[in-house]
């Protein structure tokens, strides 16, 4: 069954890996880096014609703690993305590889407020770590 959740998603084109870590993990962005490297690296098609066309790839990380305080959110942001982009014009190098860091201890909405489906489920995951 865990095959098969991990192996759907590319066979509809997407790499997608959702990671729920609790607790603050010394070298954790290298990891979630790694988990996407292993997804990357499972989509070459080997043989003869070699293909190196790439799915995208999203790397989801919910967080029972602070990522980094060196970002500086606003209090209701929650979710951090990462992506590959030249540094000295901030335009997108490659979009096809996205890391995203939802912070739960920032997601302060209350049952009544939730509107859509992701709310439920950060709210649930929320209450899950409390």
């Amino acid at each position: 069954m865990a095959n098969e959740t991990l192996e759907r998603p590319l066979e509809l084109g997407l790499g997608v890996f959702v990671n729920m870590q609790t607790v603050s993990q010394r070298y954790y962005r290298d990891r979630t880096v790694f988990y996407a490297s292993r997804l990357i690296n499972g989509m070459g098609v080997k043989g003869k014609d070699w293909n190196y066309k790439l799915s995208p790839v999203y790397v989801v990380n919910i967080l029972g703690y602070e990522l980094d305080r060196r970002f500086e959110l606003p209090e209701d942001e929650y979710v951090i993305f990462a992506d590959f982009r030249f540094r000295n014009t901030n335009i997108i190098f490659y979009d096809k590889l996205v890391l995203a860091y939802i912070g739960l201890k920032r997601f302060k909405k209350e049952l009544h407020e939730v509107k859509t489906t992701i709310e439920q489920w950060l709210f649930y995951c929320r209450i899950c770590i409390n």
